[in-house]
């Protein structure tokens, strides 16, 4: 059922206190280990002591954690909806839900459930931010330590949820307070002025973010890379300036990240998405209890095969086709199945589907290799060919495959899409959003669609504003084409 909780007609305290007393302490679990206080929670107290305080980010990041990857609310599942609107993955065919059918297909309308699910959810998100916020600046009682890293990361994570709702929709409303008398008619914003913003909450939280782990009380170290760090910020800073055509600056970004070998490095393909490992910069903790990720339980088929519509989704002919044999991701993140005379092949990055007593694998957000793609990209962009080929054949090699050569900058570039097309697969709509920005999705998704059964148009790489958010805010303009 979708939140009809318009982002415009929010009440601050009604919905805060909603938050607060609904889910804080019911939804962390595993992330969260403290006591509620012995005093009732409201939106005048609740940032008076640092546990409380400290729950207001942790169950943002639980909420995700916790969401299904396919059906849930949350973000989480742009990594599977982003997968079959593009090129990456096909939509079982005994999915009869009409809203998915539609998406598949790329025939969605402001009505769709999909189209108000990322919306939605990315502005209520913002709306727990801009309170903590709020609320943190104002508060005289919490730990120095403590507050300075939650409001870092309150704005790396408002940073986190503009940056999806801008390559989701194009232009959105840039809601930076809880007034809901102010927000009910803010009409969409330049896509230049929230990618600032973007920006200076990610250099405010460099800023402010701990160069190291925290545990949950954040006064403390920790090898859980659940929590955003300095690095956190550095690592999507470069991917926003590599967006933004900073190539400098994301080279500068991507480095002082990859320079980080205290905390980083790459992995072997089998470690890659473990809890902890080196590669990770920043990862989801799982909440369920007896369960490792949402990914692994959305995307792995298990040997009995398809069950309904447990299991929605498969890797496309597509994908599957761009892998060299030899490559080690093929061999490592894929699995298949044989079921019914034909074989499917599945994101298998994430391996534990079933309920376990431990947790090995965290959902990973942010990590290494990306990085070196990012700075590929950008020392490309800036005519440092050799930097580029080196860069790329880090994430080669580890693959198992052959060094990439010297070549024409048209070459490398095309090198580098298939290398990130392959390394990143269902992974937070990488895939999606570097065929909007590269300017391929008309040619890959023309062809695409028409083996869909379906007919492409430019107007669709960009998301519908939802239908309810159109009625209630009447300064919103629909996206041409809806």
């Amino acid at each position: 059922m979708v939140n009809k909780i318009s982002t415009s007609r929010v009440h601050y305290r009604g919905l805060f206190l909603l938050i607060i007393g609904a889910s804080i302490f019911a939804g962390c679990r595993k992330f969260l280990e403290v006591k509620p206080p012995s005093t009732s929670l409201n939106a005048d107290n609740v940032y008076r002591s640092n546990a409380t305080a400290i729950s207001v980010l942790t169950n943002v990041y639980s909420k995700l954690s916790q969401s299904d990857v396919f059906y849930g609310e949350e973000l989480t599942s742009v990594q599977s909806i982003t997968g079959i609107l593009g090129d990456e993955l096909n939509l079982y065919s005994e999915i009869s839900i009409d809203d998915y059918v539609n998406t598949f297909r790329n025939n969605l309308s402001s009505s769709n459930i999909i189209a108000s699910r990322f919306w939605n959810n990315c502005y209520n998100n913002i709306f727990i931010i801009n309170s903590a916020l709020e609320g943190l600046t104002q508060s005289e009682s919490l730990t120095k330590e403590v507050r300075q890293q939650l409001i870092g990361e309150a704005k790396f994570m408002r940073a986190f949820f503009y940056f999806y709702l801008l390559n989701l929709y194009g232009e959105v409303p840039l809601i930076l307070t809880t007034d809901y008398k102010v927000n009910s008619n803010i009409p969409r914003a330049d896509t230049g002025l929230v990618w600032n913003q973007i920006k200076s909450d990610l250099i405010d939280a460099k800023e402010l973010l701990s160069s190291d782990f925290r545990d949950i009380s954040l006064l403390s170290k920790t090898s859980e890379r659940v929590r955003p760090t300095r690095w956190s910020a550095s690592a999507l800073l470069s991917r926003v300036y590599l967006y933004t055509g900073e190539y400098n600056a994301a080279i500068s970004e991507a480095t002082n990240v990859i320079n980080e070998k205290n905390l980083f490095d790459t992995v072997e393909i089998e470690h890659v998405f473990l809890k902890n490992n080196r590669e990770a910069i920043w990862q989801l903790q799982p909440v369920d209890v007896g369960f490792n990720t949402r990914e692994a339980r959305t995307f792995v088929i298990p040997p009995s095969g398809f069950t309904g519509e447990s299991y929605p989704v498969y890797m496309s002919a597509n994908l599957i086709e761009s892998f060299d044999l030899r490559d080690k991701r093929l061999q490592t993140w894929v699995g298949s199945i044989s079921f019914n005379g034909d074989i499917y092949r599945f994101p298998y990055k994430y391996k534990l589907y079933e309920q376990t007593g431990d947790l090995e694998e965290y959902s990973t957000v942010l990590r290494l290799a990306e990085q070196f793609l990012i700075r590929a990209e950008a020392r490309l962009r800036v005519n440092d060919l050799v930097g580029a080929v080196d860069d790329i054949n880090i994430i080669r090699k580890r693959a198992g495959l052959d060094d990439l050569g010297l070549s024409t900058p048209e070459n490398i570039l095309k090198s580098l899409i298939k290398e990130r097309q392959l390394e990143l697969f269902s992974e937070w709509g990488h895939r999606w959003f570097d065929m909007k920005r590269l300017k391929i999705v008309d040619d890959v998704m023309t062809k695409v669609d028409a083996e869909k059964g379906a007919e492409w148009s430019a107007y669709k790489q960009q998301l519908p504003i939802p239908y309810f958010e159109m009625r209630s805010n009447p300064s919103l303009v629909q996206n041409n084409g809806y």
